[in-house]
Parts: C-alpha cells; structure tokens; sequence
C-alpha cells in the first residue's frame, strides 16, 4: 500500500495510496518521519546538510512486477556499471491503475537531487509503468535527468493471453486490481511507445513451445515471447528462463548489465 514518490542519497519517500500520508524511510529502511511531503522533505533536508553524500553519475531505476516487492529485483546490484547507483522502487502494483503508478514514479524523476542520468530496469507490469510515465510531455521531461534507456524483462507490452482470458474472473479482478485489467491485449496497445532506447529481455526455451501448455507458441510460463516485442526496441534477448525467478539468473543479469553499459 505503499508507493515511493521521492529518492535521494538512499532515503526515500513514501505515500500510502489509501490515505494519502507520507512517510520517510532511511537506507535501512527504517521510518525517520511521517506526515505530509512537506514535513518529510524537510526532515530529509536536515539530514542531508548535515551527512551529504556525492552526486550519483546514474541512477538505476528498478520495477518490480505484479504483486512483488522491488526487493526481488535486489540482485541487479551485479549488473551494475562502476558510476552506478541502484534504487529499487516500491509501488502498489495491485491497489492502483497504470496512471497512478506513473503519475507517482514521475514525481520521483522530477525530483532526484544530485542525480545526472537515469536508466530504468523493469520486470513485467513495470515495463507497462516507465511506458506510461516516460509519455510525460517534453516540458515535464526536461526537468528529470537524462534517461539513458529501459531494460525491460520479459515485459508483456503487447499485452498478456492469460490477461485477455481471465481479466472479467472475480479472484483475477481482486488479487491483480486495476492494473491487471490494463494487461489486456487492448489495454496493453494504448499504452504509448516509448521514445527512449529500450532493450526487451524475453523468457523462452526456443523450442516454439514454451512452458505453459496453455499458451500458443513459446513462453515463460507467463508472458508469450511474442508478447514482449516492442516497435523501435534497439535488441531483443530470448533466455532460456521462468517468468518469476528469471530476475535472479547469471544469464539475465549479464544481459542486463551489457544492456545497461551500452546506454
């Protein structure tokens, strides 16, 4: 129920989606002040001009997927470039439509003190998130630091098969919220095309059948291969890995950090 708007030198603020309060967390994720973001900020200001830290060359941005805390994704610290900096973003991917998550991450791009350029990492529903977020107007833009580009894993953009299928169910409608509707193939095409340099990560065995039974074609037991194709995508990547703990494997991670080296 919590969703993290600002980031800075490892402190983050959040909000609760239901009540609207926010909340300050310190690297060790412990809470140093609550309230409105008025009253956090100015918390943080005093720890910051009273520690400080050096300014972050690149930030990695990482998105979780549907249902998962950004802590699953805590293993990209070994894909990580010598100047960069990893941030795991906390959103409520089941309690909030698309529009919400990228309203929220927008808040924290336009707000980054001492942070030079951006690069974004998602698994599943987040590709979906920095779509929808990195469609801000180019005068919103301008304020963020410079995105260097997406690295998507196994990301349905074009929506998901098992979406189209189990959407209108009430345990689908309960347990994935609105942003599971928005994993239709209809949904998934309104989202717009990013203009940033996006490398697409995909799960298959290469054997034209995948892992689900139920889904035409290869997978990774979630998200079809085909699905994860993306017009102007500059690579795309087929490993032999399962939708949920594809994160964590060696071959993914390396894929990820030449993908991240080459922005």
């Amino acid at each position: 129920l919590w969703a993290d708007v600002f980031w800075g030198g490892g402190w983050r603020i959040q909000q609760h989606i239901w009540t609207g309060h926010h909340r300050l967390i310190d690297p060790a994720g412990v809470r140093r002040a609550w309230g409105d973001h008025a009253a956090c900020r100015a918390v943080f200001a005093v720890v910051r001009a009273r520690t400080g830290w050096p300014p972050v060359r690149r930030l990695v941005l990482g998105l979780a997927g549907m249902g998962r805390t950004r802590h699953v994704l805590t293993l990209l610290r070994h894909a990580l470039g010598p100047d960069d900096v990893l941030a795991l973003v906390a959103y409520s991917s089941t309690r909030a439509s698309l529009a919400e998550h990228a309203l929220r991450l927008r808040r924290l791009l336009a707000d980054l003190p001492d942070v030079e350029r951006v690069a974004i990492v998602t698994h599943s529903l987040g590709a979906l998130v920095a779509r929808s977020a990195l469609a801000a107007p180019a005068a919103e833009r301008a304020q963020w630091p410079r995105i260097d580009g997406v690295v998507m894993l196994f990301p349905p953009n074009q929506g998901s098969a098992l979406a189209d299928r189990w959407h209108r169910t009430p345990p689908y409608r309960w347990l994935l919220g609105p942003a599971g509707q928005e994993l239709t193939t209809a949904a998934a095409h309104a989202v717009p095309l990013p203009v940033d340099p996006v490398v697409i990560i995909a799960g298959g065995r290469g054997d034209g059948r995948g892992r689900n039974r139920h889904l035409a074609g290869d997978d990774d037991g979630t998200v079809r291969v085909a699905e994860t194709w993306l017009p102007g995508a500059v690579a795309h990547h087929v490993i032999d890995v399962g939708h949920t703990f594809g994160v964590c494997d060696a071959r993914v991670l390396a894929a990820v950090r030449t993908a991240l080296a080459a922005f």
